[in-house]
């Protein structure tokens, strides 16, 4: 193998230098691709991510490609989805603080694949049923929300049905 890489690293000719080859400065100890000639004695060379400028006469022409660095398997898991309750109380919350909770409680639901949830605001006023329906009305995960029937908690409750 040393003979290979000895074989790879054979010094040619300045002037047989092109863009498009591999070459190397000897000076940094780099080693890339040619991809420009500026003013017909500066080179800029390709190093990986980065781009380099160089005077010509530093360069060395590299016999052969590269060889290919050895790449390790990239692994990308996600977390388990929450494990979500059916409801969420927000009573007697601030509007700012409720919409926070609201807005993290569907991005988990939706991540656990539940259908539909229950949001408990209250009756009171009506202030934070309007805040919470507004936020829901621009919501991307919601498909639709209704106020729940008499028996199961009327105007202070709120029932979402999830895109899914």
């Amino acid at each position: 193998m040393r003979a290979a890489a000895r074989r790879r690293r054979a010094v040619i000719q300045p002037d047989a230098i092109r863009v498009g080859d591999q070459v190397e400065v000897p000076t940094l100890g780099l080693q890339g691709e040619l991809v420009a000639l500026h003013n017909g004695d500066e080179a800029e060379i390709q190093v990986g991510a980065f781009r380099v400028r160089q005077p010509l006469s530093l360069l060395r022409k590299v016999a052969g490609v590269p060889e290919p660095r050895p790449t390790r398997p990239v692994t990308i898991a996600a977390p388990p989805p929450p494990r979500v309750e059916p409801e969420l109380h927000l009573r007697g919350m601030r509007a700012a603080d409720a919409i926070q909770r609201l807005e993290r409680y569907l991005d988990d639901a939706a991540r656990a694949g539940v259908p539909w949830v229950r949001i408990v605001h209250g009756k009171g006023t009506g202030t934070l049923r309007a805040v919470v329906h507004e936020a829901l009305r621009e919501h991307p995960l919601v498909d639709r929300f209704e106020l729940a029937g008499l028996g199961e908690g009327g105007e202070g409750v709120t029932i979402v049905y999830l895109k899914g």
